[in-house]
């Protein structure tokens, strides 16, 4: 999971400090393993598919699945290609190429990250910290939504990870910014969690929403914190926002009606130990020991069609071994994948997947199951001529 845009972002967001909370410091008691159910996932099948030289076997942005008549889609991002491919799930081709370009008129420099909502509507990220790109699928720019704000905040940048990338909610855009402001190169505030709206069709514009806040433990005073701690991971849950911290165990949700936040305590693994924070500064050794070490409820998926959410938690590494960069570590931790009822938030099964055979963060939920790449690059039997999926089914 370590790209071209890692160590830009870890140099904007890798040390963190908080400066404006009087609270004691305190620790994060896991919520209890009570009622673990015994659902597991199994590995039904394969899907693959061939790929031409201008494609990717791998990527590290959240993949977009979507139905059209009979058939079933899924958009991909490739960022060295300035592209998104749009495969056919069910002929097993791909269908469209979309290439943005970096200059001219519809120019958006190097592209970050893709939403594809439909063939009329892209959000793309380019090179512009502070725009988003409406466009269409011949690559052209129908519209430019500035999200540079007033102030302290104008500072503020669009802020993607590889656990979460805006989501576009009836006619509301929703996204994170840079969530610290910034006091020196070297410390970093970090206060409120700047989620922010985009109303495309209102006169609203754009607003922080500032019912999303970062929890108490991340707020106390004088504590650091690597970024890995605390990237948000969200997703839509039906109309509403959920969204994790890797370093806690809640999901919380957002209601964009009521504005109000509802947070569930839901058990993490067996041995889940919240990650503490430093009263030393970050720097990247540290950041690889921590992501080689913690476990980190890393990403949160939801599942429309079985009415459940995926909890990818990330547990330590196996073998010690020197990594140069966190995200590589990160990818070859062993993980285990929690099925949460999003009806009451109850932890209904457990599945432990090996380390260094799924590519975690290439994932999708499809209309039948989970699938995540099994083209990990340290797998023998990596084919990178193709896209290449399991397919899990959840068995009660």
């Amino acid at each position: 999971m370590c790209y071209r845009s890692c160590k830009a972002r870890a140099a904007l967001a890798l040390l963190v400090v908080c400066l404006s909370c009087h609270d004691p410091l305190f620790k994060v008691v896991p919520t209890p393993r009570n009622h673990i159910g015994t659902w597991h996932l199994v590995g039904s099948d394969t899907l693959s598919i061939a790929i031409d030289q201008h494609s990717r076997s791998t990527t590290y942005m959240l993949n977009d699945f979507f139905k059209l008549g009979d058939s079933s889609f899924l958009a991909v991002v490739h960022q060295q290609m300035n592209t998104l491919n749009i495969y056919n799930l069910t002929s097993k081709k791909l269908s469209k190429r979309i290439v943005f370009s970096k200059d001219g008129p519809n120019g958006i420099g190097s592209l970050f990250v893709a939403h594809f909502i439909n063939y009329d509507s892209i959000l793309v990220r380019g090179k512009d910290d502070h725009k988003l790109y409406l466009m269409d699928s011949a690559g052209l720019v129908k519209r430019t939504l500035d999200l540079r704000f007033e102030g302290m905040d104008r500072i503020r940048e669009l802020y993607f990870t590889p656990n979460g990338k805006p989501l576009l909610m009836g006619s509301r855009l929703f996204g994170v910014l840079l969530p610290s402001v910034s006091v020196d190169e070297n410390r970093h505030r970090l206060t409120d969690l700047p989620f922010y709206t985009y109303d495309l069709l209102g006169n609203a514009g754009r607003k922080l929403v500032r019912a999303v806040q970062f929890p108490k433990f991340f707020r106390q005073d004088g504590t650091r914190w690597a970024c890995i701690s605390w990237e948000p991971t969200f997703c839509d849950f039906k109309g509403k926002i959920a969204y994790g911290f890797p370093a806690l165990d809640s999901i919380y949700v957002y209601d964009l009606n009521t504005q109000k936040v509802v947070a569930h305590g839901v058990p993490s693994v067996e041995g889940f130990v919240p990650v503490e924070a430093s009263t030393a500064e970050w720097h990247d050794g540290m950041t690889v020991k921590l992501a080689k070490s913690a476990y980190l409820n890393y990403l949160l998926r939801y599942d429309p069609y079985q009415d459940v959410f995926y909890r990818f938690v990330f547990l330590p590494l196996e073998e010690d071994l020197n990594y140069t960069d966190f995200y590589r570590a990160m990818a070859d931790k062993p993980v285990v994948v929690q099925i949460i009822d999003a009806k009451d938030f109850s932890v209904k099964g457990e599945t432990r997947l090996k380390s260094k055979q799924f590519y975690f963060q290439d994932t999708f939920v499809g209309d039948d199951g989970l699938y995540i790449s099994n083209n990990h690059p340290a797998r023998k039997d990596r084919n990178e001529d193709f896209i290449s999926y399991t397919h899990f089914k959840i068995s009660k």
